[in-house]
């Protein structure tokens, strides 16, 4: 075979394959990560159901929401009216036991009163939000909730990276990488009845309008590790994880989300 033809039939395999892995990427069934139990790329960039790629299944029902530019490639614009979120189902994969870590990447174009990234809070659970112009967990520790609060710079229309992490003992909030607010307890994280709603709160789990998100969310995770402060900057560059779809096709997810797009930093 003359190399010439050889190499356009490789590069013709090359795309069929990249095109077939692509298409199927929400049905491949990834294996679990160790700690990952949600992680919602918004890769798609269409359609009403945000895919968990953490290999846990636990996909997200999109409402009233607008697929646009993320930080990395597509991600999710909440508009802050009572029916803009993402509903998670409660599953027993999401109940964490003595640590967490929330994360996400986030674009709000309004500042002021309160503003949900993820929650599942009533009288339990754990949440992170915006409160005024700082960022706040609510981590459900042993009977009461641990607080932690800081980063009060922050303005609109800037991407901000958020986490949250509780490690059986501190309860700390990260604006960027940095930690800005810290609470000693210890305990267990009270278990939640409610679903997981990114951009709103649960109440009577149903959407809150007073807690809703304005702006742009993505590359929402949750672990029940927590997550160290050079795993939380490492993750806000990129997300590399080894996992094996079915079949033992044994691939790579990470630089899928490379190119930062509006407002990037």
């Amino acid at each position: 075979m003359k190399s010439s033809t050889r190499t356009v039939l490789q590069s013709f395999l090359a795309i069929l394959f990249a095109t077939i892995f692509l298409q199927n990427l929400p049905t491949l069934g990834y294996t679990e990560v160790e700690g990952l139990v949600l992680y919602l790329p918004f890769e798609q960039g269409k359609g009403d159901l945000a895919t968990d790629i953490s290999g846990n299944e636990n996909h997200g029902d999109i409402n009233k929401t607008q697929w646009v530019k993320g930080k990395y490639d597509s991600a999710l614009e909440f508009s802050g009216a009572g029916d803009s979120y993402v509903r998670v189902k409660k599953s027993d994969s999401l109940i964490p036991k003595d640590q967490l870590t929330l994360e996400a990447w986030v674009f709000p174009t309004l500042i002021g009163g309160n503003k949900n990234i993820i929650s599942n809070t009533e009288g339990s659970g754990h949440t992170m939000r915006f409160e005024g112009a700082q960022l706040k967990a609510y981590i459900h520790i042993a009977g009461a909730y641990a607080t932690p609060v800081g980063g009060a710079d922050i303005t609109p229309n800037q991407w901000y990276h958020t986490a949250a992490t509780y490690d059986g003992s501190v309860a700390r909030v990260y604006l960027n990488g940095e930690i800005v607010g810290e609470v000693d307890r210890k305990g267990d994280i009270t278990e939640s009845t409610q679903d997981i709603f990114v951009g709103s709160e649960t109440d009577g789990n149903q959407p809150n309008v007073t807690y809703m998100f304005f702006g742009i969310i993505d590359e929402v995770r949750i672990w029940h590790v927590a997550r160290t402060p050079d795993e939380i900057k490492a993750g806000m560059q990129k997300l590399t994880l080894p996992v094996n779809p079915k079949g033992n096709l044994a691939t790579t997810w990470g630089k899928m989300k490379q190119n930062p797009n509006k407002g990037s930093n």
